[in-house]
């Protein structure tokens, strides 16, 4: 009889064992999740620190995750938050092996109320468009060249311009890009196709607080200089000058090469 009592208290003990550890293993597993699987061939996530280059002061940050799927497209979420302005705005942004853009999805929070969200869907050299407000949702249908990036806004989203610039042949090229409105000068995210130029100046070590990489050192126009590393263009720097802003890298997890 005693050993059978005896059984029931072990019995007991690994069935609270379970129970109790159970969530605090679970827990541990969701901190320490990485992407993976049959679907996910690396990763890399980060964040990034928005900055007046001028003052010191920070003014936004943002959180960013990559993933490169199993058929090479790349899916890139980020959420930024521009302190300032009480401003939130998350994007994912599906892109194909060669970086161009294959589906956008954006959303504005703005002083503590939603404003709208939009997704874009790319179909050959058109963009199908719509765009939802809480009074109204506006489709629109934009040409395309084969050749353009996406301007989202997020700054991990902002630099796969670069895809389409001919190393080879150097100096300034012109680009093409579908701009995301977020200032206020037409509906939020009901955007516009413009041109510009992006020179690339070569490859340089830029330090961070993330540490220090080997970059692609890219300037758009006379206004902007922006810094991406590795195969999958991860932001490391972007200066904007005429605004006294600064963005950088902080921190960098990643799957491996």
């Amino acid at each position: 009889m005693r050993a059978i009592y005896g059984g029931f208290h072990v019995i007991r003990a690994l069935v609270f064992a379970v129970l109790f550890a159970g969530p605090v293993l679970a827990a541990e597993a969701h901190r320490d999740f990485v992407p993976g699987g049959v679907n996910v061939t690396r990763w890399a996530r980060g964040e990034i620190s928005y900055l007046n280059s001028a003052t010191g002061e920070i003014t936004g940050a943002e959180k960013w995750e990559m993933t490169v799927n199993a058929d090479g497209s790349r899916s890139l979420q980020s959420t930024n938050y521009l302190t300032n302005l009480g401003f939130m705005h998350s994007v994912h942004l599906r892109v194909e092996a060669n970086f161009r853009p294959r589906e956008l999805f954006t959303e504005y929070w703005i002083n503590g109320a939603f404003r709208n969200s939009t997704f874009i869907a790319v179909r050959g050299p058109l963009l199908d468009i719509t765009s939802r407000f809480a009074d109204r949702t506006v489709h629109e249908t934009v040409t395309i060249p084969t050749a353009f990036s996406f301007i989202p806004h997020p700054l991990a989203s902002d630099v796969w311009h670069g895809w389409y610039y001919d190393k080879a042949r150097g100096g300034t090229q012109t680009t093409t890009v579908y701009d995301v409105a977020a200032n206020g000068t037409q509906p939020l995210q009901v955007g516009r196709v413009y041109e510009e130029s992006l020179t690339y100046l070569g490859n340089e070590l830029i330090s961070v607080p993330a540490g220090a990489f080997p970059c692609d050192h890219f300037r758009v126009g006379d206004a902007v200089d922006y810094y991406v590393t590795g195969p999958d263009a991860i932001f490391v720097k972007f200066v904007w000058r005429a605004n006294n802003a600064e963005y950088v890298l902080t921190k960098l997890e990643m799957s491996g090469p």
